[in-house]
């Protein structure tokens, strides 16, 4: 005798079928009690779409969708994803004492912590920036020979100058790196919004 399946591990649309099957069975007068054998649920699960189906109830065959609607259930609320884009979009990682050059998934993982209180799975983050019209960049690649305290103070003296203009303008800024490239440098993964608006070089 073959095992039957378990009612409730079928899919939405298999679930409906089956319940517009022994619905049938029922308004040809067949007892709930073997309707329920045949389907593989009990007698009080077919009472129950008995009288679903009674009261007019719009799921009574094919079931309410399982799972959450947009926008429910995710892990940040609406508030504080408007403040991590707006932070990802107006503000360095150093601004808030992350050690990172630019926004990677694991720079707003710690963006995420300092002001939620707790860390996301990379995937997750990845998510969230697709949900906020980010896309990944192309990889920058690293400088072995830097000078640190001249390109600190470019960033803390020019480059909020060069951010306000930018603004004003509605312009977007580009980064681009002048280096000697070795072939064991490490990639790094950072992000930029989807859209393009008007385009002007900085330096």
């Amino acid at each position: 005798m073959l095992k039957k399946e378990d009612f409730r591990t079928l899919s939405t649309s298999a679930q409906a079928a089956l319940r517009k099957v022994a619905l049938r069975a029922i308004d040809k007068g067949e007892k709930q009690l073997d309707v329920a054998s045949l389907i593989g649920v009990t007698r009080q699960t077919i009472n129950n779409w008995v009288s679903k189906r009674r009261r007019g109830d719009k799921y009574a065959v094919t079931g309410k969708y399982r799972g959450s609607k947009t926008g429910e259930k995710r892990i940040i609320n609406e508030m504080l994803c408007k403040k991590i884009q707006d932070y990802i979009k107006n503000s360095r990682p150093e601004d808030h004492n992350i050690k990172s050059a630019l926004w990677s998934r694991k720079s707003i993982n710690a963006l995420i912590k300092k002001y939620c209180g707790f860390f996301l799975p990379l995937s997750t983050i990845g998510e969230y920036l697709r949900r906020w019209g980010y896309t990944a960049q192309k990889p920058k690649k690293l400088a072995y020979e830097q000078q640190p305290k001249p390109v600190q103070v470019w960033l803390d003296e020019k480059y909020p100058a060069i951010v306000k203009q930018a603004q004003m303008e509605q312009a977007e800024i580009h980064w681009g790196d002048e280096v000697g490239i070795k072939s064991e440098c490490q990639m790094l993964q950072s992000y930029s919004l989807i859209k393009r608006q008007n385009t002007r070089s900085y330096s």
